[in-house]
């Protein structure tokens, strides 16, 4: 009789470890999430004179500049503007702020991922950049990125 009682509470043991098999750990454990992402964006106007720009995404959200700039000319005289902000749930601000070239410059981009940080694919977005000193005035237009593969 006693034999009958154990089967019973032994089947229930087994629920957990039947369970845990069936999981995806990969996303329970992040280990599907890459620690980093370069993205390429592109300014679609064509107000910049280079309108490509990499940027390095690192998990928890934070962009830094990669290894190419949007660039743009005063004369014979060329300034990048390099590019920092945060991709926070699915929604993107980088900004950029500087001078060369007695040119001095305000950049903010303002976007949208089409998914959370492992899964977007895509953003998009519009930009303002502002100029002083040789240069007033400014240009605005949209962006869209894509990540580098």
């Amino acid at each position: 009789m006693s034999h009958r009682m154990v089967r019973p509470w032994f089947a229930l043991a087994l629920i957990p470890v039947l369970t845990a098999v069936g999981c995806d750990w990969n996303s329970i454990f992040g280990a599907g999430v890459p620690a980093s992402q370069q993205w390429t964006i592109s300014e679609q106007e064509g107000n910049m004179a280079a309108p490509l720009a990499n940027v390095i995404v690192v998990k928890g959200g934070a962009i830094s500049q990669g290894n190419s700039f949007w660039r743009q000319f005063n004369g014979n005289c060329g300034f990048s503007l390099p590019m920092r902000g945060n991709w926070n749930s699915q929604i993107v601000r980088i900004t950029s702020t500087g001078s060369n070239c007695n040119v001095g410059f305000i950049l903010t981009l303002e976007g949208t991922v089409n998914g959370n940080y492992g899964a977007g694919d895509k953003m998009t977005g519009t930009y303002r950049v502002t100029y002083s000193g040789a240069w007033s005035g400014g240009d605005s237009g949209t962006w869209i990125g894509f990540p580098s593969r």
